[in-house]
């Protein structure tokens, strides 16, 4: 597990990251056809929630940022075949013709990468008054951890992406039933 983790980590580092702006709701549409396209791997960003409905807790997949589209390649961008695709928007960029992510932008990509697309839920443990993730996504981010719900069992990060900061609930389960 660990050295599958640790390729998917050195693929991520290498890859060229791109983000592309969809039609919302047609993001795994979009993903698909840039797959396709470029032979790259094109993911849009979901996470794993706690909803309680129904007297019980289960566990829902949303779309992190309705309307992108994260693509990975070895290659250049095909940046006018890309345009083409009816679904695409437009692709994101810093300045003219500079559309390779960079800084935090890259990090946020590569730790979507490494986690296939799902930012699903992590463990962690109660220390005294205050939670230490074990495993996960929120083990990547955990210095960018805002806001603990301990009985709702997320965790606020923040999210730098585009000079804009987005606040996204992530998901925890207790490591162990004393920790319910």
């Amino acid at each position: 597990m660990q050295s599958a983790l640790t390729d998917r980590n050195d693929a991520a580092m290498q890859a060229k990251k791109y983000c592309v702006f969809c039609a919302t709701g047609s993001e795994q549409l979009t993903a698909l056809l840039l797959s396709n396209l470029t032979g790259g791997e094109a993911f849009s960003p979901m996470l794993t929630c706690h909803i309680y409905t129904g007297g019980a807790w289960e566990d829902r997949e949303y779309f992190l940022l309705p309307g992108y589209v994260f693509l990975f390649l070895r290659d250049e961008l095909p940046v006018s075949r890309i345009l083409k695709i009816p679904t695409v928007v437009n692709i994101l960029h810093y300045d003219v013709e500079d559309y390779e992510l960079k800084g935090c932008d890259a990090e946020f990509a590569a730790w979507f990468y490494v986690n296939h697309g799902l930012i699903g839920k992590s463990k962690a443990i109660r220390e005294g008054e205050r939670i230490r993730i074990l495993e996960g996504p929120l083990a990547y981010v955990s210095d960018r951890i805002t806001k603990v719900n301990k009985q709702r069992r997320r965790a606020r990060v923040e999210i730098p992406i585009y000079d804009r900061t987005y606040y996204v609930w992530l998901a925890f389960d207790w490591a162990d039933e004393a920790n319910k």
